[in-house]
């Protein structure tokens, strides 16, 4: 694969599933080198329900993608600055902690009809039936809704994105665990 069509992202781990949907392909997860090797810009996953695939860009962030179908973006953005910017289809949740060596970039996900950008954060968002479920650790996560206005939703809070309105809610514990564990990892990558 040439290097400019590498996303630059390792895959980790694939839990809860024996095979996994890759660019409209059934793809077994026994082997997971093809998997890694098909990891280019424009490509699609599809996780399904109760299984995890998760991936690193060193220096830069862990993902975990729970029963969620995931579209990179079709180029890579600039070296300087460039982050990386992907769209979230179907119902699932996504689990993103940034690393220290992505400090200041940003990372967009597009997830309904909202737009979500990342810098230094750990968080959850989530998909289901129209409706966007935030929930952030630590650092900041800037929500742009359809209408063009802009929310952010700081540490330890959460917040609900509904037919195009933000409804500010409290920070869900139950990601707790799960998103300090993401950070862990996220920081020695």
């Amino acid at each position: 694969v040439p290097y400019a069509m590498q996303t630059g992202l390792d895959l980790v781990s694939v839990e809860g599933a024996n095979q996994i949907v890759l660019n409209g392909e059934l793809v077994s997860c026994d082997d997971l080198s093809p998997i890694q090797a098909a990891l280019q810009w424009g490509c699609r996953i599809e996780v399904p329900d109760g299984a995890t695939v998760e991936l690193a860009r060193s220096g830069q962030l862990v993902m975990d993608l729970e029963g969620v179908e995931f579209t990179f973006p079709r180029r890579p953005l600039p070296l300087i600055g460039g982050g990386m910017s992907s769209t979230v289809e179907g119902d699932g949740t996504v689990r993103i902690a940034t690393a220290p060596g992505a400090a200041g970039q940003a990372f967009r996900l597009r997830v309904g009809d909202a737009n979500l950008v990342i810098r230094d954060s750990v968080f959850t968002v989530s998909y289901s039936e129209g409706e966007v479920g935030i929930n952030v650790l630590e650092g900041e996560l800037e929500a742009i809704l359809p209408d063009g206005r802009s929310e952010v939703v700081g540490p330890r809070s959460g917040a609900m994105i509904r037919s195009g309105e933000f409804v500010p809610m409290d920070f869900d514990a139950r990601e707790t665990e799960r998103l300090q564990a993401l950070r862990d990892r996220a920081v020695v990558i």
